[in-house]
């Protein structure tokens, strides 16, 4: 990774025996310093060469918040650790470095491994005893809300055709993704703190963030002003288009300001150090930084130019962060002379020159709404004080361990207080998020990875104890950037945004280490290299399937929600108006749980959709009895089994009676993979009849639909009418 790095390997790959001869002698099976030299290095380029693409190819793959993103950087993570590892491990020399959070990655991994693994019913009451509160028809316990609702009997039966739950989490397959996209993250922190040696190599990290952050300002730049509305100009986004903001390769546009703030530290730190007296140069290298300090001011007044026009408040707020808290360490380290503030007053000057002929009215405006301090005028009416209200209660129903990674956008519905305007696939706020989904246990843990970044910073900031207090700075700027915004945002949930947070945090580490003038190799290399090339080989092989049946998934996705013009539960079924023909909505959702069963949220969609296939025809047949109907002829007929009421339904409705049997499929797959979709009890109870034709109390199913979805009036109004309908009857 650095010259230094190559000059130390090239001496030690040079050192000859007195004799001249290899020291294991001329018929020893160990390689000669020269093989083992070039194999090192080859090794160490690749290792590099996955790092730097974690930077430079992720963030452009939609920020890394798509599973072809997300696939990308675990292939870039895995290989750097296979690659550092084989090197380590054919090195006579090996070499490792412990940083003291190793245990933390392990403890984190650990928690998410907890919440999917299956126990039985006291210890998961012990563990998280609010279970039993939320979801009461999952749960067995005699504390559960069903046993007063219900018959025994009813119960039983119920629980035959929907288990019983047994995990800490209540979306597991979020929380597999959340854990694979958290290995990686481990890996790439511990990776990059082995490659840091020196000061060098941090210094060549931060100018690759600094690059990578111009080139997507410029990119963003010229997709919103010479673009078609599409981004890369050939991919249409399913919910978001390029012609209102600067968003560059984010379809977010705060994950695309917060992205750019991470590269203010480093062009601030590449401004100071262009213009550090100290550096000794010759006239003409003297006039090639000049040029180059030129540049670098260009490129910082291009990255605030285009983040404040993505018009992003939260993304605002980063960038001028990132610049403070980077021009205040500097100051305190004594790097900031008369020559700095020329050039950064001339990045200025672009940025106003810029913001006066676009964007002047629309950017103070933002500015005017953060300076009020207003959080009424600041939320907009989007409702994320409303949600951050909603997250803390639901976070407080399972303070331990939470309600598993990756489940707040089906949880949250069942806390909220008043209707929401919006479907928020976030919590808007990565502090209350992680406590929402990891309790307690989570959020201690991710505060203590804060306060460790934070005395790694003011180690290596410090200017009598470090000679790149400067590159401390720029770190120090961009992550304050990433902690703020998050308060208002969910950017930890960006992978492009928080592969390069860690990196960032790997490097503060190591200058940290770096001032204590730290020397030899840690506990243990050979093993730790071994250990990590297990690790890494079996985190692979058990997340790539997973990965690439989302890769597969995710074209069907995008073409149901292009062609969801009605979505699934805004359509009753006894409506007399025809909705729009579901059968394009169908074929893409059927591709799509082909290609990924494990998506719980399509399954319940397509269910619905099957629901509303059924309804059309049956509309358009001679016995035009919808479900509800059905449901109540096959109860007043007392049919002995379910086979005799197949019987009569087949000849009574022929075919379309398949669309009920695939309906009813999908609404317990969905249910099985997830008990927090409360919409579905609901269809489930309408379909119930198809195995269980005997009268039976429904309740339970209704009540759960309204736990979990209080606010919801399609729910409220469904429950209603099923209780009038049993009270008439």
């Amino acid at each position: 990774m650095s010259r230094s790095t190559f000059d130390t390997m090239h001496r030690s790959g040079s050192r000859r025996h007195p004799s001249g001869h290899s020291p294991t002698g001329s018929h020893g099976h160990r390689p000669t310093p020269h093989v083992e030299f070039e194999r090192e290095t080859t090794l160490s380029r690749l290792t590099d060469l996955s790092l730097a693409g974690v930077i430079l190819v992720v963030p452009f793959i939609m920020g890394g918040r798509c599973p072809l993103g997300e696939f990308v950087l675990v292939i870039f993570s895995i290989a750097a650790a296979l690659c550092w590892s084989l090197s380590q491990l054919t090195s006579s020399r090996p070499q490792v470095r412990w940083s003291g959070v190793e245990i933390l990655f392990i403890a984190a991994i650990g928690l998410g491994v907890l919440q999917l693994l299956p126990l039985d019913q006291q210890t998961l009451h012990n563990i998280s005893p609010n279970i039993a509160e939320l979801v009461p028809l999952r749960t067995p316990l005699e504390e559960s809300a069903t046993e007063e609702t219900a018959t025994e009997s009813t119960v039983e039966s119920l629980s035959s055709a929907l288990p019983y739950w047994t995990q800490l989490s209540l979306y597991p397959a979020a929380t597999r993704q959340g854990l694979i996209l958290f290995g990686a993250y481990a890996l790439l922190f511990f990776v990059n703190l082995q490659r840091i040696r020196s000061g060098d190599d941090v210094e060549r990290l931060l100018k690759l963030i600094a690059a990578a952050a111009i080139l997507m300002a410029i990119f963003g730049l010229l997709q919103y002003f010479f673009g078609n509305g599409k981004f890369f100009w050939f991919f249409e986004h399913p919910q978001a288009h390029t012609s209102d903001f600067v968003k560059g390769a984010f379809s977010n546009r705060n994950h695309f300001a917060q992205f750019l703030a991470l590269g203010v530290g480093p062009l601030l730190w590449l401004v100071l150090r262009l213009f550090d007296p100290s550096m000794k140069r010759s006239h003409s290298r003297r006039s090639n930084s000049d040029l180059m300090s030129l540049v670098v001011a260009i490129g910082l007044g291009t990255v605030m130019f285009a983040g404040l026009l993505s018009l992003s408040r939260g993304g605002a707020v980063a960038l001028f962060a990132a610049v403070s808290v980077t021009l205040f360490l500097s100051l305190r380290a004594g790097i900031l002379n008369a020559r700095v503030v020329f050039s950064l007053a001339a990045a200025a000057l672009f940025l106003g020159a810029g913001l006066f002929f676009y964007g002047q009215d629309k950017v103070g405006e933002k500015i005017d709404e953060l300076l009020s301090g207003d959080l009424k005028k600041l939320d907009h009416e989007d409702g994320r004080i409303d949600l951050w209200k909603t997250v803390w209660d639901a976070g407080n129903k399972f303070p331990v361990v939470g309600a598993g990674i990756g489940s707040h956008r089906e949880l949250y519905p069942a806390f909220q207080h008043i209707p929401a305007q919006h479907d928020f696939t976030h919590a808007e706020n990565g502090y209350l998020q992680i406590f929402e989904e990891t309790g307690s246990i989570g959020l201690g843990m991710m505060l203590f990875g804060i306060l460790c970044c934070v005395f790694w910073i003011l180690r290596g900031s410090n200017p009598h104890i470090s000679s790149h207090a400067g590159c401390a700075a720029a770190i120090a700027g961009a992550l304050a950037a990433t902690t703020l915004h998050s308060l208002g945002d969910f950017v930890w949930y960006a992978p492009g945004i928080m592969a390069v947070v860690v990196v960032m945090a790997a490097a503060s580490c190591r200058l940290a280490q770096l001032s204590r003038q730290a020397s030899g190799s840690g506990f243990f290399p050979r093993l730790a290299s071994l250990g990590l090339f297990l690790v890494a080989v079996a985190g692979g092989t058990w997340s790539a399937p997973q990965l690439i049946a989302r890769i597969q998934a995710e074209p069907h996705w995008n073409a149901y929600q292009k062609l969801a013009v009605v979505r699934p539960g805004s359509v009753k079924l006894d409506s007399e108006d025809e909705p729009p023909n579901p059968v394009p909505q169908i074929h893409a959702l059927r591709k799509l749980v082909h290609a990924n069963p494990e998506d719980a949220r399509a399954h319940a969609r397509l269910a619905q959709l099957y629901l509303i296939q059924f309804h059309l025809v049956q509309l358009k047949s001679e016995n035009q009895m919808d479900v509800e109907q059905i449901r109540d002829a096959v109860k007043n007929s007392n049919f002995d089994s379910v086979e005799q009421m197949n019987e009569w339904i087949d000849t009574a409705f022929g075919r379309p009676r398949k669309l009920l049997d695939l309906a009813l499929h999908h609404c317990r797959e969905s249910l099985k993979l997830s008990p927090l979709l409360g919409d579905n009890y609901l269809f489930y109870a309408k379909l119930r009849f198809l195995e269980h034709p005997q009268p039976e109390d429904l309740s339970p199913l209704w009540d759960q639909a309204v736990l979990l979805r209080p606010m919801d009036g399609k729910v409220l109004f469904n429950v209603g009418h099923e209780y009038a309908l049993m009270l008439n009857n």
